[in-house]
């Protein structure tokens, strides 16, 4: 299983730098999995993205040394295991607004 990095940087109190993708290419994604950054997340809570296209964007920083983040479009259980299902290392929730509703995100990452 691959390590994750930026968990590991984050624990040791260093930081960390990533960027943002929103476009439907995997070789951009590439690209920018290989230019250094610790982690590159898919934009899909502003855009259309399909499952299949978060896919291809995971596989394609598969082959890099950036950590694959997704942020997703709500706090629904569906998104968060679909995210987590394909293959991010890690998901950004939107407007998440008490520390409930942040309990309930983080029980939804463990699996049965």
């Amino acid at each position: 299983m691959r390590r994750n990095r930026v968990r590991q940087k984050l624990s040791q109190g260093s930081p960390v730098i990533g960027t943002f993708v929103g476009l439907q290419s995997a070789n951009v994604a590439e690209l920018m999995g290989h230019s250094g950054f610790d982690f590159v997340v898919i934009e899909s809570e502003h855009n259309a993205l399909e499952s299949a296209e978060i896919e291809h964007i995971l596989m394609a920083l598969g082959n890099t040394d950036a950590i694959p983040i997704v942020r997703i479009p709500s706090s629904d259980k569906v998104f968060i295991q679909k995210a987590l299902d394909l293959g991010a290392m890690g998901i950004v929730v939107p407007s998440v607004r008490t520390a409930e509703e942040a309990m309930k995100i983080v029980s939804a990452t463990r699996f049965p």
